[in-house]
């Protein structure tokens, strides 16, 4: 299953509106091709795709509501109805998915720099505990450190998002996007107080 990186950087810059808003439809479309990167990561990233992929689907069964159509409606919608505390509520499965777009965006980061570290484990182990890493329990924190070690080097994740040239001409477009939207959606539940969300 191979990423499409450059489709990806283009669909993550057009769900960001002009006035800061989301799209939600554009944004999971996004997200259904960036989250195939965790194929490459290994078995210990296999739980944080199976979780992302649950959310995405959470928010497509709700795609078709008008009030879904962007993350500020969505936000409106359900602050106004008292829905933010409530089961699979968008809010707060969108919180779930801008936090693991915050470590691909870490992740991605990694792979566009001109690093030494090959096996990339020193930077995706940096970029999981400053994203991840508080939102999970000390037993998946503990899992997670261990399978680091066992983490693909930089040439095979380089080659599974297209080679050398997408890493030195795509991948800034897309941590560009990916930072973008994630800025976005981190105003808009700072604004309403939801990044407290359980």
């Amino acid at each position: 299953m191979s990423v499409d990186i450059e489709r990806a950087q283009l669909q993550f810059t057009a769900c960001l509106g002009h006035e800061g808003d989301v799209d939600i439809r554009l944004y999971i479309q996004a997200y259904e091709e960036i989250v195939k990167i965790f194929a490459y990561l290994g078995s210990v990233f296999k739980f944080v795709s199976n979780d992302v992929t649950a959310k995405l689907a959470i928010l497509r069964e709700k795609e078709t509501d008008s009030s879904y159509r962007s993350v500020q409606s969505m936000i409106s919608h359900e602050i106004e109805h008292s829905l933010t505390n409530t089961k699979n509520n968008g809010c707060r499965t969108l919180l779930r998915l801008h936090r693991a777009l915050a470590f691909i965006s870490a992740f991605m980061k990694s792979l566009d720099s001109n690093n030494t570290d090959e096996n990339l484990s020193n930077s995706i182990w940096a970029a999981y505990n400053d994203t991840l890493s508080p939102h999970h329990t000390w037993t998946i924190r503990k899992t997670v450190g261990a399978a680091m070690y066992m983490l693909p080097n930089k040439c095979v994740l380089v080659n599974a998002v297209g080679g050398p040239e997408v890493q030195q001409n795509v991948i800034p477009k897309l941590i560009e996007s990916l930072d973008g939207v994630y800025n976005a959606v981190q105003r808009m539940y700072v604004h309403h107080d939801l990044l407290a969300l359980k």
